[in-house]
């Protein structure tokens, strides 16, 4: 390998390995952070127990239209498994922090997808505020 093949592959892998580095906040009405997004993630905490946040997840996935493939629970953990209309996999993890704090940790695909883990949050977000 010439130099310059080198230096063009050293280039195009440090391109692909640092397009999925962006991180991206989800900031609420009032100016708080709500959530952030890197590395292929959505990650956020919510004031609620897990099994109410739970029921909101579950509730969301059906009102996206999306196919729950599993779903597991505890009153520590739960996840939840789901597959769009395209095939792609969604999975949302939950963790209770504490008795009224949950958090949450959605993908979407295998390397992630901003737009859809940030469709299936506000659903979730809508959900929890309807009391759903």
């Amino acid at each position: 390998m010439t130099k310059r093949n080198c230096l063009l592959v050293i280039v195009l892998l440090a391109a692909f390995f640092l397009a999925g580095c962006k991180t991206t906040e989800i900031v609420g009405p009032s100016g708080e952070t709500q959530a952030v997004y890197s590395w292929g993630t959505l990650k956020a905490t919510e004031n609620k127990p897990i099994a109410v946040v739970n029921a909101s997840v579950l509730k969301a996935m059906d009102d996206l239209g999306l196919t729950v493939t599993m779903k597991t629970a505890d009153s520590l953990t739960a996840v939840v498994i789901a597959r769009d209309s395209q095939d792609q996999k969604i999975s949302v993890n939950l963790t209770s922090l504490t008795e009224n704090s949950t958090k949450i940790v959605i993908q979407a695909g295998s390397i992630g997808n901003e737009d859809k883990s940030k469709i299936v949050y506000k659903q979730i977000q809508t959900n929890l505020k309807m009391g759903k």
